[in-house]
């Protein structure tokens, strides 16, 4: 029987550094972590610490200098480019501070865009999408498309469309930092009961303290470390 949670990501020696003319520079400087199933985590820090490097490589956006990234125990930089965007399109969703929605298209037909391109039929994608964007509060909102919805209901379909595929964990980078403060609790309060009733990972950068403070637990990066 095993103890304690279900391990869903794990981070053994992880560097990330860049080359600007002769200088190198390090970012992220030896990360050993362990991110269970389900958790809402936060990861807070000054700006240019390093957090959102750190969450695109978590969401295999970019690659490490040196270290593993394991998902339940697989190690997703051994996979190749076809391969990982296979695994990138099911296992994880994505939300970022400015929606990236495609303006000619209604909220529904953006929700759907990760199940479409993953081949499956639109019938059956757009089913699941009404159902997730009912779930986000904006059924009455799936044929609108982005210019005629507000900033509030516009993170709503981002935030669908990253469910879209049922991913075990989501990567936000600053979800809500281009909301007002009311609209911004509100856009956080909803990740917290998807991530409550859907049992998926939240993962997010954020400089809001005080929305931190809501989550499973905060992790701390300071000059390209963390710290619990």
């Amino acid at each position: 029987m095993q103890d304690g949670p279900r391990i869903l990501i794990e981070v053994e020696g992880l560097t990330k550094s860049f080359r600007t003319g002769q200088k190198t520079i390090d970012v992220l400087k030896g990360i050993d972590f362990q991110i269970p199933a389900g958790e809402m985590l936060a990861i807070c820090g000054a700006s240019g610490v390093g957090k959102s490097t750190f969450l695109h490589i978590l969401g295999t956006l970019e690659d490490p200098t040196s270290g593993r990234v394991l998902y339940e125990g697989k190690d997703v930089f051994a996979l190749n480019g076809d391969t990982l965007s296979d695994f990138r399109n099911r296992f994880m969703g994505f939300v970022f501070q400015f929606h990236h929605l495609l303006p000619e298209f209604t909220a529904a037909e953006n929700v759907i865009m990760p199940s479409l391109i993953a081949g499956r039929l639109h019938a059956e994608s757009m089913e699941r999408g009404l159902a997730i964007l009912a779930d986000v509060g904006l059924a009455d909102r799936a044929d609108h498309k982005p210019g005629e919805l507000s900033g509030g209901e516009q993170q709503r379909v981002a935030i669908a469309r990253a469910l879209c595929m049922n991913p075990k964990v989501v990567f936000a980078d600053e979800p809500t930092g281009n909301l007002d403060t009311a609209t911004g609790e509100a856009v956080y309060n909803l990740l917290i009961k998807l991530n409550r009733e859907r049992g998926v990972a939240f993962i997010f950068v954020t400089h809001n303290e005080k929305l931190a403070a809501k989550s499973d637990r905060i992790i701390q990066m300071v000059d390209g470390r963390i710290f619990d």
